[in-house]
């Protein structure tokens, strides 16, 4: 790569999430030349799609990660660091710590802080994109009153489905909570609310392999693992929140890298 002039900082920070954010916040403190590179319109991250109350961060509790957003911003208001959205990075030279963006800029820095964090997983069926919002939700805290009355089945094994499928059992008649894995892997008190919870239905498992319908969802079809057998299941709504600790494709191949492809 062949850096242009006068875009050398004392640090780079791809990504602006909680991570990214309170890095600035330091670089800044310690007066550093830093800029700050987020891929989409606007800082957040996760917290642009975190629906629920947060009560586990030291120091405050806000009703959503929209407000918690809100309180970081103010934060750095007033903080010297440069900040790019809409600026997606597409190659990453660790060795040389230099960073190439979509439009050919390239910058490069003293030190690179890698901050892109999780990454909501698509489940790449047919149809997924189709139903968003005509039957196929993401967040049960967001969207549970829309169920009401209605068949729903929840995909995940993790805190965000069984989470789901208990909120959401609030307002729908029946639940079928699917996972691919014989075991749950989210917080024990979750597991055995879902359990005792007469509208939820389990089966462990089980993959969902295609969304069909016409207007909007009205089945799914699934196969169990075990037996091979595949059958229909119809159903109103299809809720699942999938996430994966991944960094971007962009550096996969030049950063040590830990379990799970995170940095």
């Amino acid at each position: 790569m062949q850096t242009i002039k006068n875009k050398h900082y004392n640090a780079i920070i791809i990504g602006g999430g909680a991570a990214g954010i309170s890095a600035a916040l330091w670089s800044a403190e310690l007066g550093l030349r830093a800029i700050l590179l987020e891929s989409s319109n606007e800082l957040g991250g996760q917290l642009l799609w975190t629906y629920n109350a947060i009560k586990n961060h030291l120091g405050i509790e806000v009703e959503n990660g929209r407000e918690m957003q809100q309180v970081f911003l103010k934060q750095i208001q007033e903080r010297d660091f440069e900040l790019k959205t809409n600026c997606e990075v597409v190659e990453i030279d660790t060795e040389n710590k230099q960073v190439k963006l979509k439009n050919d800029e390239i910058l490069s820095a003293d030190a690179l802080i890698i901050a892109t964090g999780i990454r909501r997983r698509k489940l790449n069926l047919e149809n997924e994109e189709k139903f968003q919002g005509r039957g196929i939700f993401t967040s049960g805290k967001r969207d549970a009153e829309k169920a009401k009355g209605k068949k729903v089945c929840i995909i995940g094994g993790g805190d965000a489905a069984l989470e789901n499928a208990l909120i959401v059992s609030e307002f729908a008649d029946e639940i079928t909570l699917i996972h691919r894995r014989k075991d749950f892997r989210g917080r024990l008190e979750f597991i055995e609310k879902v359990k005792q919870n007469e509208k939820i239905t389990i089966l462990t498992e089980t993959v969902v392999t295609k969304i069909t319908g016409q207007e909007s969802l009205e089945s799914l079809a699934l196969q169990n693992l075990q037996t091979n057998q595949n059958f229909n299941y119809p159903t109103d709504f299809f809720f699942f929140d999938w996430e994966l600790s991944r960094i971007q494709n962009f550096c996969a191949k030049k950063s040590n890298l830990m379990k799970m492809a995170t940095v």
